[in-house]
């Protein structure tokens, strides 16, 4: 009996996390900051009408607007959103109409639309006119929902208007069908304008909710063309495209995984949505996010000119073992967790700081020990009353002092 066979294709990416314009705007064009009030923040993708009522919508994802699958629909959308600032009733300009589900398995969009509550606090144009709203001259080709450092991934747009039963408002002609090298563009709340080509079609890639990991069928992919904030962006055929890659976090997982013997790729996921909704929302925690991201290629740099001894990659491993638990236990829920940073933890630490010590500087060193006794200060404090500990203005100009002394960083700028 014969059989038919279909060629697949693996690519190995970085996390794929669900993804700036970000001040409040009225009337507000698409490709800005907008989201549920219990939601962070993503992107207004565009306005729609709803074909049941030819109400005027906004366009955006389902974990935007209906916070993964956990909203009701009445809820206030703000725009900006919550993380940028927008609060109800103010800033209120729409309320959640309806959204596809997301389930664990066979889904093809992560889509929902708000009615516009006040029509003259929007305006059917992108942010800056950076590029048009869908026409047939300009067909929209899918929804940004999800990206990594390497990749970004959009719904197919016929899905989202099919599924949501919406239009364009310049007419059904205005979507286009994604092919292999087409040049695709966006407008998003983080990245603004950014425009790649499209890699690959009939993707399936798995996604992190607060829910667990979602399998998505039938996407398209294109090189980075997207960051966290940007969820809901429309993408639209155009632009000059390209194949950027923003990988250099991810070289310094790769460095630890091949340290330690184990994927830490797994992990990176969890540690974004710990970073985004938890130590960013501290004073002293942004502020190191912005100095890591400030000086990427000087971190990668730096990690290449390491050379750890074998004796210290077996430290490094047992500590994995030991604690990578309770780690991700942290950091999924910090603030329920009761563990209290004990004289044990201090005390392994201490060990591992001096082992350190033999790849740094000898002013970095004396850095690094400064630190130390800053952390100290931590002893016997749970891991949420430590994140409200990084908001204490003393503690955060100790740790900016000790950062402006470490010669290869630099400042981030304001």
């Amino acid at each position: 009996m014969g059989r038919d066979h279909i060629e697949v294709d693996v690519v190995e990416t970085g996390p794929v996390y669900p993804l700036a314009f970000a001040g409040r705007t009225r009337p507000a064009p698409s490709g800005i900051s907008i989201g549920h009030t219990l939601v962070t923040a993503g992107t207004l993708g565009c306005l729609v009408r709803d074909n049941t009522d030819s109400s005027l919508c906004i366009l955006s994802n389902n974990h935007v607007l209906a916070n993964e699958n956990a909203a009701t629909p009445g809820d206030a959308i703000v725009q900006p959103g919550a993380y940028d600032g927008g609060t109800t009733p103010g800033d209120t300009i729409a309320t959640l109409k309806r959204f596809i589900t997301i389930g664990m398995t066979g889904n093809t969009v992560d889509a929902a639309i708000a009615q516009v509550t006040n029509p003259s606090d929007v305006v059917d144009q992108m942010m800056n006119n950076l590029m048009p709203v869908p026409s047939p001259r300009h067909p929209a080709v899918g929804l940004l929902f999800a990206g990594s450092c390497n990749r970004t991934f959009f719904n197919p747009v016929q899905d989202v208007l099919a599924k949501l039963n919406i239009a364009f408002p310049a007419g059904a002609d205005s979507t286009a069908t994604a092919e292999l090298g087409m040049n695709v563009e966006k407008v998003g709340r983080t990245t603004e304008y950014t425009t790649s080509t499209v890699q690959e079609i009939d993707v399936t890639t798995k996604v992190g909710y607060n829910f667990g990991q979602a399998t998505f069928d039938g996407q398209i992919a294109t090189a980075w063309l997207s960051d966290g904030g940007d969820s809901g962006s429309l993408v639209c055929q155009g632009g000059a495209g390209g194949d950027e890659d923003h990988c250099g976090s991810c070289f310094l997982t790769s460095m630890a995984s091949s340290m330690l013997g184990e994927d830490l790729s797994v992990h990176q996921q969890l540690e974004k949505e710990f970073r985004e909704r938890y130590l960013s929302q501290t004073r002293t925690g942004k502020y190191l996010i912005d100095v890591f991201f400030y000086n990427q290629e000087r971190l990668v740099n730096r990690a290449r000119q390491a050379r750890p001894s074998e004796e210290d990659r077996a430290h490094a491993r047992s500590l994995y073992d030991r604690y990578s638990e309770l780690i991700t236990r942290i950091m999924a829920r910090p603030y329920a967790d009761d563990t209290r940073l004990s004289a044990e933890h201090l005390t392994e630490a201490r060990q591992t700081l001096d082992l350190a010590k033999k790849y740094m500087t000898t002013g970095e060193a004396v850095v690094a020990e400064e630190f130390f006794d800053l952390v100290r200060r931590a002893q016997g404090l749970k891991p949420g009353e430590i994140l409200q500990d990084l908001n204490n203005p003393g503690v955060y100009n100790r740790v900016k002092q000790l950062v402006s002394r470490i010669d290869f960083l630099q400042q981030p700028e304001p």
